[in-house]
């Protein structure tokens, strides 16, 4: 477990998390709408803190950018769970199963290994994507910080239906 970021805390042990347009007031012992941000004992957690779920290296043009890097590969990653509900989500065993099943999978990778590969690979850029990635803000932040460091680009692309 990693304790989240942008939150606040509320009576009775309630929390409010204020990463998203949603700002979930959240009861001891439950999640958010994105289903991978929970209270425990009055603390907010992001339980998808480095479970990747989904890693592909893509060209560039593939991502909803405009002339960013032409040419490239990007390093495209994403967590499990969305704070979105799109009815012909195309990625939504990824987005939705933390929220309808509780469940939340991926292989564990810290921000510098995720970094590091992106160099192995010769990937121009990393991108956060394949859901909404506001969600695993907290991954995104600190490897975008790394990345920065190591002269790897990064761009947050949401893949939304």
């Amino acid at each position: 477990m990693f304790e989240a970021r942008l939150w606040k805390s509320l009576k009775n042990e309630s929390v409010q998390c204020r990463l998203c347009n949603h700002f979930c007031a959240i009861k001891p012992g439950e999640r958010g709408r994105c289903g991978v941000r929970q209270n425990i004992d009055g603390t907010l957690y992001a339980l998808n803190y480095g479970k990747i779920a989904a890693l592909n290296l893509d060209p560039v043009e593939k991502k909803p950018l405009y002339h960013f890097q032409p040419g490239t590969r990007t390093y495209s990653l994403a967590t499990m769970g969305c704070n979105l509900r799109c009815a012909f989500c195309q990625n939504w065993t990824l987005s939705q199963t933390p929220a309808e099943e509780g469940r939340i999978e991926g292989r564990d990778v810290t921000p510098q290994e995720l970094v590091d590969e992106a160099v192995r690979v010769k990937a121009a850029s990393i991108s956060y994507t394949y859901s909404e990635p506001t969600i695993f803000f907290e991954l995104m932040q600190d490897t975008a910080r790394l990345a920065k460091r190591g002269d790897c680009r990064t761009s947050w692309c949401p893949t939304v239906s």
